[in-house]
């Protein structure tokens, strides 16, 4: 089955958004004309665009306004339109319906089912969601499509224009001294707060890097809304830290992690933003499934996840939620999965990891 062009909306945060470059390459190399819309306050073309080139990149506005004239003025302008688990609200499996003359999607709600030019892709419970999206493509992909390789390495083919980045010192931290670390201390922008580490045991974790890592510098990064969070471990007294969270732009975070050693964090958008600009990751789960969203499982040598695994976990996920003890994490009254991770422990795993990347001369 062949294909004229393609639709894909980015409508969610930064890492849903970036988990579909690796479908937009699978569409590339067989040579299909992709069209992204952006309709998303985490996501902007800039970051896009630091990318292999997709073809046509669109932003519009996130109101239900912006998306009706957007779609109005494209009747049947593409061929299909592909719409991930993440992305496929009403709204938009609309806008794609109306836009296209058949839509893909992942995930199989009653609803969806009212939309007669709707066709449905299976969701695997198995699958990282990268090789999920890619799947929404494969009635368009020849065998021989190196997306569709069994534990193909999804970051290995997604060209990053490092090139292209120029950045200058923060807060007096030359960023290009080694090692230097990238770290959010909260996950989704602070506004999933069930993905959060305590801020006590950042800071713990933080003086052991000192203590045993002298040389190593810390930046934080992340929003607004982690300002206070940043301000907490400020005022900790800690040594070759500085802050710009709630200071920076995402094309601004995009050109420090690509100059960074490596990304310490949580279950978040720019643990996912690391991961694609080649950057080696470090990553603290709570309620989260580290196989469908992390990097260990894709390559081992270069990304690391923590997680506890209790036999209640994890309780949130896309593909098979565990509800054996609460329908949902944010009504858990304890969050024993991220908040029984020992700070110790952590700094462990790390210098494990980190050892492994750079052994001793």
């Amino acid at each position: 089955m062949s294909a004229k062009k393609i639709g894909i909306v980015f409508n969610t945060g930064l890492g849903d958004g970036l988990m579909l470059l690796p479908l937009i390459q699978a569409l590339k190399v067989e040579g299909y004309k992709v069209s992204i819309i952006i309709s998303s306050k985490y996501m902007s073309s800039d970051v896009l665009s630091s990318f292999d080139s997709y073809g046509e990149i669109m932003e519009i506005g996130t109101r239900l306004i912006d998306i009706v004239r957007f779609s109005i003025a494209r009747f049947r302008k593409f061929d299909y339109f592909l719409v991930s688990f993440t992305s496929s609200s009403l709204t938009w499996i609309a806008a794609a319906s109306w836009m296209s003359k058949f839509v893909i999607t992942n995930r199989k709600k009653w609803y969806l089912r009212l939309f007669p030019t709707l066709l449905f892709q299976d969701f695997s419970s198995i699958e990282h969601v990268t090789v999920q999206n890619i799947r929404l493509a494969k009635r368009f992909l020849s065998e021989d499509n190196v997306f569709l390789k069994k534990d193909i390495n999804v970051l290995t083919y997604i060209g990053y224009r490092q090139d292209d980045v120029t950045i200058s010192p923060i807060d007096g931290v030359d960023l290009y001294q080694n090692p230097c670390f990238v770290v959010q201390v909260s996950a989704a922008n602070n506004q999933v707060k069930y993905k959060n580490w305590k801020i006590e045991n950042w800071i713990i974790f933080f003086r052991l890097v000192n203590e045993l890592l002298p040389k190593a510098s810390i930046i934080l990064l992340g929003d607004a809304n982690e300002t206070c969070y940043a301000d907490t471990i400020m005022d900790a007294n800690l040594k070759n830290i500085s802050s710009r969270v709630g200071q920076t732009t995402l094309s601004d975070v995009s050109a420090t992690l690509a100059k960074s050693t490596l990304y310490i964090g949580l279950d978040s958008g720019l643990m996912q933003l690391a991961a694609f600009l080649g950057k080696p990751t470090f990553t603290i789960w709570g309620p989260t499934e580290p196989a469908e969203c992390g990097y260990q499982i894709i390559d081992a040598s270069r990304h690391r996840d923590i997680c506890l695994r209790l036999p209640c976990h994890p309780c949130k996920s896309n593909i098979s939620p565990n509800k054996t003890r609460y329908n949902h994490p944010s009504k858990w009254p304890d969050v024993a999965c991220i908040n029984n991770i020992e700070p110790l422990y952590v700094f462990e795993e790390f210098m494990l990891f980190y050892n492994q990347l750079f052994p001793k001369k």
